[in-house]
């Protein structure tokens, strides 16, 4: 089943962040009409158009729900790091790919063993360069929560 908006909702683009649906168009492409959900990414202003019909596909989700919020937290908190006998460019791949889900919660996980690994001798360049986007990533998913999570959020 592919997700439904509508303009004014936001919306969570993997690879690009939060975004706001500003439109959905009817357009013709090779002589077909498809509908797009014109999107509005908050970081950057950038404007996108998803096919409807793809939107599950490529990634296009709801933002979390405020009880997922707490799961976050969770995740982060955890001390569980899984990097026994994996070689830094396996993990590296592992954690690119979750990255690339979009989900909030693998993201956490990535940040979380990035975090407990940072200044460890499992924590090679490869890694670092990994470890810069998520970050503001998922924050910015978080942030786009109602307020007293951003509030939350700030307070660490």
């Amino acid at each position: 089943m592919e997700p439904s908006f509508h303009a004014g909702d936001l919306a969570v683009y993997p690879a690009h962040g939060v975004a706001q649906v500003i439109g959905i168009e009817t357009r013709e492409i090779s002589s077909s009409k498809q509908t797009f959900y014109i999107l509005k990414i908050l970081d950057n202003g950038m404007k996108i158009m998803i096919p409807t019909k793809n939107a599950g596909a490529v990634g296009l989700r709801e933002l979390i729900r405020a009880d997922e919020v707490d799961e976050v937290f969770e995740i982060l908190k955890s001390r569980e790091v899984s990097v026994e006998g994996q070689t830094w460019n396996r993990r590296y791949r592992e954690y690119m790919e979750k990255i690339k889900t979009g989900s909030v919660f693998e993201i956490a996980e990535v940040l979380r063993d990035l975090q407990r690994l940072k200044g460890t001798r499992s924590f090679p360049l490869a890694s670092a360069r990994c470890s810069t986007p998520p970050a503001p990533f998922w924050s910015r998913k978080l942030q786009s929560r109602p307020s007293p999570t951003r509030a939350r959020l700030r307070k660490g």
